[in-house]
């Protein structure tokens, strides 16, 4: 369609509009008792017609580039279709001149309106207003999705559509798809920068010809040893380029970084590339659309997915700038080496110019050398003259340093400056340790014997440590590493929480020496160089490593030997010692602790803040983040003893974490749906053993902690689960019909095996807990048919996979489930077809199933709000009526609705019975 048809059929529309918008008007001003769709006509005109106007002004702009033509244009387009129906909607009203001549006003007016024939014209109205409502969405859904300016066609030929969105939505959309955000790293790494440094790296000719985008060299790798100052130098860095592409001829630009890091001990691939997706996207305000979708529908994007939104969202910029940070610090390092393979080789990618800093490792090496990337070593004349500004600029600003004698200072630069060696580490180190020597032949002394090695440099830091501090060091180290390998980036771990946890490892009493730790200046003191140390927004100092190395050295066995042996732990070793303390005083908390007090202070405090800065908070919070991550172990008799719904602290810890969502939701979602009380209604307190393991039990597989549920059971024992006991409340599940999903709370009565079949596949890998339960059925005999019927509207596999082995579909099956579920109100084969899952369908026909059957008419029917009724319309309707006659229904989400039908309608149409039935 041309612009100018376009335009002529949207006038001609809205000319129509406007007449049905004056006559719905004349009449419901005009007769009290009107016909009350008359009001709906009038808003579904007046929205039309305003919706036609603005989509006139776009197509007007855009003219004949504009690809809304190709979308909304046609016989079957929805400009035609709204046509069609505004003339069949006027139409419904009598013309102004039949049988009215001569009477009064209002005698005309009656007449008029019984003329209208409602409700005999009723029903058409409401079908062409259908109509107009179908065809408004997809005007609507037009220009939202960006078909007016982003409908791209990517190299490959698949169609890459981008969806503008308001800040709100793009927002949302990214802090989803974000794992790690890496500004606190950026921003810690600026605050170590020292003015007049790191500015060499842009009179390089490696730099000239990265930034001025010469497709050639779009990879400039920046390699140094420990200590070089990598970090800091990669923040410099992106403020460089960020200041290049604010200039007035640098294009339609964006610069992204992220900072790998070694307290997260991952695999930063993933997280790097869904941050450098985000900020693009929030760059631009716009989102691909599969990304969009799979937002939509809670599925996390793969590595190629989210190449695949990376290829999409460059459409919108002619550069990007993205700097990946210490690439050597990924665990393991070979996906994300990949990924950028990916980045730098692939011609999707030529739009990217790529900054990589790492140390100086073969595989890196080899691998960058591969790509093409140009290297830049950091062992050169400028870094050594950077580390000398460096050690200048302390030992003037340092208020102890410049006490020193002028001449002295100088002889101290000098040591230490030719001692470096190009590393920033050491020199920071070293000035810790000369800023702890009170006297100058000591200081003498230290410079002619300075330690060589970083290694030999933590050596002495841990050698200078007093006696005195040592068991609060080697806390605020441990400490510090247990918090970030549980926590990542996503909690702060703050100075008070730090002196708190030591009394709460070391079982001292506050009073006993409570001035040698309750000012961070004490910490910093006593910890040196070894950690750091900055200020939180919300008051209060955030703590942290001072360097991955520090790390590195206490985790190695290089530590094991000297003073340092006193400080080294085993990096493979759990953290016993921290998470029994923590387990231990939560579930003390009420003897100590006002909790209900509590929770009335921190009810309207920042999430965030309230965890990081109260220790009792922090506690609990941390006690559920290693129940619900898989990232550290605990005893399942702390786990037991921490979810025991006979401890007076269960009811007092649901309304403490009940203020942090963000942070517990997945926890306190399934915590508070069982029922506290036994099948026989017993008490919260009164209820047995086998009941509280059972409740235990469903807990863990809920959160999909199946390893946790593993250690449980062997420490319980099969034979002291009830297997049988009967567990109720509610789930909030997603029953998906289409492609939306409808959340609500649907209640459930069954044993553990039922409750953990019907599941919502929402924070947990479900099939995993009931294939888990399966493996570990007792002896006695329960219903696999029961068991069957509450699991088949979840099962699902992807178009290319089967059902294995190990799928719970199977194992029923081979159990003896039977395939009809005969006495149930509706067949397994009926809840599969309306889930559109062929898999299931194929694998219950080759068990047995009749493709006839249609439930049984004496069941009595599930009671409504609980999960199956949402099954409860199948009875009486054959499976292969159910294709045509029921939506998608389910409780997974569906993408290939249209090819799954007609498959399933393929699959039961080659069976005899079916043809002949149907």
């Amino acid at each position: 369609m041309d612009p100018v048809s376009a335009v002529a059929s949207i006038i001609a529309v809205v000319q129509c509009t406007d007449r049905i918008v004056q006559l719905c008007r004349y009449y419901i001003e005009a007769v009290d008792d009107y016909p009350k769709d008359l009001r709906s006509i009038l808003i579904e005109a007046s929205t039309l017609k305003a919706l036609l106007e603005n989509l006139r002004c776009l197509i007007d702009c855009d003219g004949s580039s504009s690809p809304m033509l190709k979308i909304l244009g046609g016989e079957e387009g929805p400009l035609e279709g709204c046509r069609r129906a505004a003339a069949e909607l006027e139409s419904l009203f009598p013309a102004s001149s039949e049988t009215t001549a001569g009477a009064s006003r209002r005698k005309r007016l009656k007449q008029v309106v019984g003329q209208l024939a409602w409700p005999f014209r009723q029903e058409k109205a409401r079908v062409l207003l259908a109509q107009v409502q179908q065809h408004k969405a997809t005007i609507n859904l037009a220009i939202s999705s960006e078909a007016l300016h982003d409908v791209k066609e990517s190299k490959n030929g698949f169609g890459a559509v981008c969806r503008m969105l308001n800040d709100s939505e793009t927002s949302d959309v990214c802090t989803w798809v974000e794992q790690n955000n890496p500004s606190e790293l950026h921003n810690r790494a600026v605050a170590d920068y020292e003015a007049g440094t790191g500015d060499w790296i842009t009179r390089t000719p490696e730099w000239k010809t990265w930034i001025d985008a010469k497709d050639s060299q779009r990879c400039l790798w920046i390699h140094g040893i420990p200590g070089a100052g990598k970090t800091v130098l990669a923040s410099y860095a992106i403020r460089q380029i960020i200041r290049t592409i604010k200039e007035p001829n640098s294009g339609n630009s964006v610069c992204a970084y992220y900072y790998c890091y070694h307290a997260r001990n991952q695999d930063e691939s993933t997280p790097a590339l869904r941050w450098i997706v985000s900020q693009l996207c929030r760059a631009s305000n716009r989102v691909p659309e599969p990304l969009y979708e799979a937002y939509r529908l809670r599925r996390l994007p793969s590595t190629d997915d989210l190449l695949q939104h990376l290829e999409t969202i460059l459409e919108q910029f002619k550069r990007a700038f993205i700097v990946i940070d210490a690439l050597d610090e990924s665990q393991s390092r070979e996906k994300l080496l990949h990924a950028i393979q990916k980045i730098q080789c692939d011609t999707r990618f030529t739009k990217i110019r790529l900054l990589v800093t790492s140390r100086e490792y073969a595989d890196i090496e080899r691998e960058m050398l591969s790509i093409a990337a140009t290297p830049l070593s950091m062992s050169n004349e400028f870094v050594k003259d950077d580390i000398r500004k460096f050690i200048a600029a302390t030992l003037r600003s340092n208020s102890l340093f410049q006490k020193w004698p002028e001449a002295f200072r100088v002889e101290v630069e000098e040591a230490l400056s030719s001692g470096a060696k190009g590393m920033f580490r050491w020199a920071v180190c070293q000035l810790d340790i000369l800023r702890r020597l009170r006297y100058q032949n000591m200081v003498r002394e230290a410079i002619k014997n300075l330690p060589q090695t970083l290694d030999e440099t933590y050596e002495r830091i841990f050698s200078l440590i007093a006696d005195e501090d040592v068991d609060l060091v080697r806390h605020c180290l441990w400490w510090t590493m247990f918090h970030n390998v549980l926590w990542d980036s996503d909690l702060p771990l703050m100075s008070n929480i730090l002196i708190d946890t030591y009394y709460l490892m070391t079982g001292k009493e506050v009073v006993d020496d409570q001035p040698l730790v309750t000012d961070v200046e004490i910490l910093r003191e006593a910890c040196g160089c070894l950690l750091s140390f900055s200020l939180s927004k919300y008051g209060g100092h955030k703590v942290n490593l001072s360097h991955y190395t520090v790390r590195e050295y206490l985790e190695s066995g290089r530590s094991h030997t000297g003073r340092s042996a006193l400080f080294s732990r085993d990096g493979n070793s759990p953290y016993d010692e921290e998470v029994t303390a923590l387990f231990t005083h939560s579930t003390e908390l009420e003897a100590v602790v006002d909790l209900g007090e509590l929770t009335a202070r921190i009810e309207d405090t920042d999430e965030r803040n309230a965890i990081a800065s109260e220790i009792a908070v922090y506690q609990l919070a941390s006690c559920v983040r290693v129940i619900c991550v898989d990232k550290i172990k605990a005893r399942p008799s702390l786990v037991y003893d921490f979810l025991d719904l006979r401890r007076s602290h269960m009811c007092q810890l649901v309304d403490v974490l009940g203020q942090f969502r963000e942070f517990c939701d997945e926890f306190l979602g399934e915590l508070e749906c069982l029922d506290f009380r036994g099948s026989d209604g017993s008490t919260r307190e009164a209820v047995s053993d086998d009941f509280t393991k059972v409740v235990v039990m469903a807990y863990l597989l809920w959160l999909g902690r199946v390893d946790l549920a593993s250690e449980f059971l062997k420490l319980t024992g099969s034979s002291a689960l009830a297997w049988h006991t009967q567990l109720r409340g509610q789930i909030f599940s997603t029953i998906w019909c289409r492609h939306t999903g409808m959340a609500d709370f649907k209640t459930f009565s069954g044993n553990i095996f039922e409750v953990v079949a019907i599941m919502p596949c929402l924070a947990v890998e479900a099939p995993d807990a009931l294939g888990f339960l399966l493996d570990h059925r007792p002896t006695y005999a329960f219903d696999p048919t029961s068991v069957l019927v509450h699991y088949i509207g979840r099962h699902r596999h992807n178009r290319d996979e089967t059902c294995d082995e190990d799928c719970p579909l199977r194992i029923l099956l081979g159990m003896g489930a039977d395939p009809n579920a005969q006495g149930f109100p509706c067949t397994p084969l009926q809840i599969a077809v309306v889930g559109r899952d062929l898999h299931g369908a194929q694998k219950l026909l080759e068990a047995g199933a009749d493709p006839n059957e249609t439930g049984s008419n004496e069941a009595e029917s599930w009671e409504e709000g609980t999960a199956l009724d949402a099954f409860s319309g199948l009875r009486g309707v054959k499976p292969v009526d159910i294709l045509s006659t029921f939506d998608h229904r389910a409780f997974t989400p569906l993408h290939d609705e249209k090819d799954m039908v007609d498959e399933i309608f393929q699959l039961l149409n080659s069976i005899p019975e079916v043809r002949i039935a149907s």
